[in-house]
């Protein structure tokens, strides 16, 4: 029954740190393991085990993929090639597949 309370208050806590503080939703992720592991709810190895599903690392490295590309502009300069003003869905449609396919490429 202890562990049932102690972890309902943890994630009131993470609801805190995010609706009221205002804290990154990336940081108060981390934070959770950490207390998990350190009131000892859960190991280490069970506390840390789903960053090390490759599902994870995948979408982790097709996010730091995505800032890149943001951050040069790629998506923006493929697109505006294909995507002329006044278009139609259908071209809208087709100008953003073929970027898309290309960078998948």
């Amino acid at each position: 029954m202890t562990d049932q309370i102690l972890l309902l208050s943890i994630f009131a806590l993470f609801l805190v740190l995010i609706f009221v503080f205002k804290l990154k939703l990336t940081l108060a992720a981390i934070i959770i393991p950490i207390l998990l592991e350190i009131t000892g709810v859960l190991t280490s190895q069970e506390a840390w085990a789903g960053l090390t599903n490759s599902s994870i690392i995948m979408m982790f490295s097709m996010f730091i993929v995505a800032a890149g590309m943001n951050k040069t502009d790629v998506v923006s300069k493929l697109s505006r090639t294909f995507i002329k003003p006044g278009s139609s869905d259908r071209k809208i449609l087709i100008g953003i597949t073929i970027p898309a396919f290309c960078l998948a490429v």
